[in-house]
């Protein structure tokens, strides 16, 4: 009898012992996943895309393994992963339905998105980062907005430490050369005056704020009604917001304004509460010069 006991209390330990790894790892998994997915997000700029990286990677995370540091193994398979998404989504990009650009995050809209957006990436620099190559990119995105050691970033895309800093190097002027003339993304305040003037339908208002040579990118992918191409002039521009409301085919759209991307996202939701447009204005000397619209289902449904 008291070796059945023995034997009992045996396998309850060894359960119990089982159990408790299998709350470490799901725990684990957990932490990490917030920084991955602002890593994969920087990287290729989509959060769809940037959550299959993530899940894939945690995915591969050994359980009986002992990791010196889990976040530096992920970070390299993360790392992978987007080097080979990088390189097929630029082919799909070419083949994408009118301008693209980087799927928009509102910082409230989860703790995850919070820490996506950490440290204020703007859509414009994510606009930039498209003209990277993708090891460029990549590099530039652990050592400058993850700041990430150059030993790690050399393990994780299988490169020597002085091949990385020249990628960083080529990164930075690329980046540097970029944004010499960026624009920043408009004050809160600005937004909404603009978002009322384009409510109202008040063309005369809307061209009055914007820059002579301001400009419209409407990202559809073929999907939503919107403007096809870049536009270009004020009055062009401010006569297509001032008609946003009919683009959503007589829905009652409630506009409401959320930080985001180191600015403030407008985002128009429909009666039955999907988000159907995101609109985010940069402005340079105090007048916008440039409208960054979303308007593919596919990236607002997060």
């Amino acid at each position: 009898l008291s070796v059945l006991v023995s034997l009992g209390m045996l396998e309850s330990t060894a359960m119990e012992t089982t159990c408790m790894a299998a709350l470490a790892h799901a725990a684990l998994l957990a932490r990490e996943r917030p920084h991955l997915l602002a890593v994969a997000y920087r990287m290729l700029g989509a959060r769809g895309e940037a959550e299959d990286v993530v899940q894939e990677a945690l995915a591969r995370l050994p359980r009986d393994a002992a990791l010196v540091s889990p976040r530096a193994f992920l970070t390299t398979v993360v790392t992978r992963l987007c080097l080979d998404e990088l390189k097929s989504a630029r082919r799909r990009r070419e083949a994408y339905v009118g301008p693209w650009l980087p799927e928009p995050v509102a910082d409230e809209a989860s703790p995850e998105d919070s820490q996506v957006q950490q440290g204020e990436v703007s859509l414009a620099l994510l606009l930039v980062l498209e003209r990277l190559t993708p090891r460029e990119r990549v590099v530039f995105v652990l050592r400058e907005m993850m700041e990430c050691e150059f030993s790690d970033i050399a393990a994780a895309i299988g490169a020597s430490e002085p091949a990385c800093r020249k990628l960083l190097q080529r990164a930075r002027e690329k980046v540097q050369s970029e944004r010499s003339h960026a624009n920043t993304p408009a004050s809160a305040d600005l937004t909404m005056r603009f978002l009322a003037a384009a409510t109202r339908g008040d063309v005369a208002q809307l061209v009055a704020m914007l820059a002579p040579d301001a400009s419209l990118i409407s990202d559809h992918g073929g999907k939503a009604s919107a403007a096809r191409n870049v536009l270009h002039g004020a009055e062009v521009v401010a006569k297509l917001l001032a008609s946003l409301r009919k683009w959503t085919q007589g829905e009652a759209i409630r506009f409401a304004s959320r930080p985001g991307h180191g600015g403030t996202l407008v985002l128009g939701i429909a009666p039955h509460g999907a988000c159907v447009v995101a609109v985010q204005f940069e402005v340079h000397e105090a007048r916008v010069v440039r409208v960054l619209m979303h308007r593919n289902p596919d990236k607002l449904a997060h």
